[in-house]
């Protein structure tokens, strides 16, 4: 197989002895550059989210103009925003990532509904994570290191 031109580079590269090496070295360096241990960046580099739908649209979209909403434009009064050039996925996965951290501590379960939050730093973003732990669920996620916005 040749590739779309028809030069054969790509063909002739995998042909060479060494290329496991140079794909166990394009593997470390993207777990390296995109996140591992210790990095502060996002190591949930696909779709996995562990939000549920109703969290997702919480967090991103809102529930009304005084719930949650924080993703970039969304404009929710008093809400901060996640960047803007943060995609939902980002979002989600970064939620997501602090969620499952062994290293985020959490709270003692909140009187009443018995949620438990954590933070986590991602990309230079702090995030608070809401845990409803009754129900194995994440609640919500947002920035508390960004504005928020007018009330």
């Amino acid at each position: 197989m040749t590739t779309p031109s028809g030069s054969g580079v790509i063909d002739d590269i995998f042909k060479m002895p060494p290329v496991v090496d140079v794909a166990k070295g394009l593997v470390d360096y993207v777990i390296t550059a995109v996140g591992g241990s210790d990095s502060g960046k996002a190591t949930n580099t696909d779709n996995n989210s562990l939000l549920d739908p109703k969290a997702e649209n919480h967090v991103l979209y809102g529930d009304g103009p005084t719930s949650g909403g924080h993703l970039s434009g969304v404009g929710n009064p008093g809400k901060s925003e996640f960047p803007a050039t943060w995609t939902p996925q980002d979002i989600t996965n970064a939620i997501s990532d602090i969620a499952t951290d062994p290293s985020t501590a959490w709270s003692k379960p909140a009187p009443g509904n018995g949620y438990v939050t954590g933070t986590g730093t991602i990309n230079g973003v702090d995030i608070k994570v809401v845990v409803d732990p009754a129900k194995g669920r994440i609640v919500t996620g947002y920035p508390t290191n960004l504005p928020r916005n007018p009330k």
